[in-house]
């Protein structure tokens, strides 16, 4: 899935995971070896790519974290972090 990253390609990771209806969440981890994050800090630009079997368009429209407003990067809550299995950082979304 991680088409470059910065702290390396192999230590990251990422699959979608189903949560309700026909709802999934972009789940996505790290190795060991890609090492800590202190607050604040950035870990360089992940670039990830992912598609549907046929190649066709998601539609966004309805996503959670989807903001079209959005170009360039910012920080957003509507995307979660967790550490250790605690949320960390965002808001989940209501299902």
């Amino acid at each position: 899935m991680s088409r470059t990253a910065e702290i390396g390609n192999s230590n990251v990771s990422g699959e979608l995971v189903l949560l309700e209806g026909d709802d999934y969440a972009l789940d996505i981890t790290f190795s060991l070896a890609a090492g800590n994050l202190a607050p604040f800090d950035d870990s360089g630009e992940i670039q990830n790519r992912f598609n549907k079997n046929d190649w066709s368009d998601y539609d966004q429209s309805d996503d959670y974290s989807f903001n079209p407003a959005m170009t360039s990067y910012t920080e957003w809550d509507q995307i979660t972090i967790y550490w250790n299995g605690e949320l960390v950082w965002g808001l989940e979304p209501a299902l």
